[in-house]
């Protein structure tokens, strides 16, 4: 069994679906990359080398884990923790379409054209 487990892909794709999932059947931990990319949830983002050293200090002190999302860009210096790379992809239309629903779910009418999430 592979110790430390990435799952990427694009937004929408079920990373962190999948990451969860795996995570209630394996021994591993399942961290997120939105954890460690947004100081305030989709909102703030951190500075890189804030975001490299909160990540790299998780997967050191766990023993297994699930990582869910890309850190393509600003954590390719840490492909080396990886034992198994797991890469997702769905067709575009079903992709875009779960964004819509999750937006819409999070944030209600404000996605919509003249709201305040709309741009």
């Amino acid at each position: 069994m592979k110790k430390n487990i990435h799952i990427l892909g694009a937004s929408g794709v079920g990373t962190s679906t999948l990451g969860v999932a795996l995570s209630k059947h394996l021994p591993h931990t399942h961290l997120d990359t939105d954890d460690y990319y947004w100081s305030d949830k989709f909102t703030k983002k951190r500075e890189i080398p804030e975001r490299r050293k909160l990540l790299e200090k998780d997967l050191t002190i766990n023993e297994k884990w699930i990582l869910s999302g890309a850190v393509c860009g600003w954590g390719d210096d840490l492909k080396s923790y990886f034992d198994l790379v797991i890469f997702l992809w769905i067709p575009q239309d079903i992709r875009l379409e779960r964004l819509r629903h999750r937006e819409f779910q999070r944030y209600g009418n404000e996605v919509l054209a003249g709201g305040s999430k709309y741009e």
